[in-house]
């Protein structure tokens, strides 16, 4: 048995065999012409075996990688994200409606009274914004998820670079 390395370039594969004299010259000149390394230790009887070997080794990884997706890592908290939101929203139209009924209670029975109507709004305003802060920590939380996603394709882009 001997240990090869696979060498590519765009779709054309080539196996170096690692133990021979001339390995490292090769290696160089394949490197020169463009060629990357692929797989570095290969174990195989020829190199149309370790050509093999690797084209297993490629779809194995391939569909391990295909089989657990980034996005499955986020997909609840983006759900717990989406749920945030809509609860703010709802609690957004609540305050407004508690606000427009306190503007109502400022009608005493002498006219209006500013500071009643204060009072009557100021639970309905507390409930909006809280409303509006909910929304803001969904965006937030949104935001971050999109960047957790894009530095992994970055990564991943990165580490498919240096192969």
């Amino acid at each position: 048995m001997n240990y090869y390395v696979i060498m590519q370039k765009g779709t054309t594969k080539i196996a170096v065999d690692i133990v021979s004299e001339s390995a490292g010259e090769e290696i160089r000149a394949l490197q020169s012409d463009g060629f990357k390394i692929t797989i570095e230790n290969v174990e195989a009887r020829s190199s149309k075996e370790a050509l093999e070997k690797a084209n297993v080794s490629n779809v194995a990884m391939k569909s391990s990688q295909n089989l657990v997706s980034h996005e499955s890592k986020y997909q609840i908290a983006q759900l717990v994200s989406k749920c945030i939101s809509i609860l703010g929203w709802l609690i957004f139209a609540s305050g407004l409606l508690l606000a427009l009924a306190g503007l109502g209670a400022g009608n005493g029975r002498y006219g209006f009274d500013f500071w009643l109507a204060v009072a009557g709004i100021a639970p309905g305003f507390v409930t909006l914004v809280s409303g509006l802060f909910l929304v803001a920590t969904s965006h937030v939380m949104r935001a971050t998820l999109d960047n957790a996603e894009h530095t992994f394709q970055i990564l991943s882009q990165l580490k498919s670079q240096v192969n």
